[in-house]
């Protein structure tokens, strides 16, 4: 049975808006690209499982680290299952978990807290592991010698077994912060974009979480049609962060269109193959083309 997920960013905002949302009452996050998990700690406060947000388990070696209070159940996105997630922690040697939210902390359900005292209630899980001395060991994952090795018997880097692996997300307040984080994070640094979060929400609130990503649009012809889907190529991308670029490349999306028609596409940044995220029509450029377009529902 699929698990409730309690921390999903639900709604999509374009940066103008999701970055001007109420300072007083929203925080922003940067959005890790990877897979969710939910973590839950067993009664010496080591990860026991790690479910993905269908319920099923997730292939990774977190297991057994010692991540905070027992009988804790604490959610995150691991660096799994996504180009850009992969991509991390293939340059770094292993992945992370990036925690951003708990729901349950030393038995006690704190999923009705504000969000805003949920994130803190991280970094004092964290705080009390780190105060204690056995906690602040730092634990690495080696062989019977003490030496890493890889699969193929090379020595390669040790791979830590401590809270090195599970970073917890920061929550900047205000907008100029929120400006600033999203200037460094998407704009200069390639970021998928950043997640607004309403400080006062309870865990299973509804658009208590908001992504926020660059939206690129492109003009681009249909080459093939179905009654649901087809395949375009597109002519002009205009990148409102980066400026105007031209290029071609071939894809299928959900739609319908007639052959030869120039329709607008909107993508939510581009995957380092070079094929687009989440295309989706947004008009007829019957200014470029004669013909119509039925845009998908």
């Amino acid at each position: 049975m699929p698990l409730t997920d309690y921390t999903g960013a639900t709604r999509r905002l374009d940066p103008d808006a999701g970055l001007a949302l109420p300072d007083r009452r929203y925080g922003w996050q940067l959005k890790h690209d990877g897979c969710y998990v939910r973590l839950s700690l067993d009664c010496h406060g080591r990860i026991a499982s790690v479910l993905s947000r269908a319920g099923r388990p997730v292939a990774c070696d977190l297991l057994g680290i010692l991540a905070g209070p027992p009988d804790s159940v604490l959610h995150g996105e691991i660096e799994a299952h996504t180009e850009a997630g992969i991509r991390a922690a293939t340059a770094r040697g292993f992945a992370l978990c990036h925690l951003f939210d708990v729901t349950r902390l030393a038995g006690r359900d704190v999923s009705a807290a504000p969000y805003a005292e949920r994130h803190g209630l991280l970094y004092t899980a964290q705080s009390i592991l780190e105060g204690d001395d056995l906690a602040r060991v730092r634990s690495w994952q080696t062989d019977a010698t003490g030496r890493a090795h890889a699969s193929s018997g090379r020595f390669v880097a040790p791979v830590p077994r401590d809270l090195r692996r599970l970073p917890v997300t920061p929550l900047v307040r205000g907008h100029a912060a929120a400006r600033d984080l999203w200037r460094r994070a998407v704009e200069l640094g390639g970021g998928e974009g950043l997640v607004a979060c309403r400080l006062d929400a309870p865990a299973r609130a509804r658009n208590a979480k908001s992504k926020i990503k660059l939206a690129d649009t492109l003009d681009a012809v249909v080459l093939d049609a179905c009654a649901t889907a087809m395949t375009v190529a597109t002519i002009v991308r205009t990148d409102s962060a980066r400026g105007p670029r031209s290029r071609e490349v071939r894809f299928a999306m959900p739609g319908s269109a007639p052959i030869g028609t120039t329709v607008e596409v909107r993508v939510d940044g581009w995957y380092a193959t070079g094929l687009p995220r989440f295309p989706r029509l947004v008009r007829s450029r019957g200014d470029l083309s004669c013909g119509g377009v039925t845009l998908a529902q």
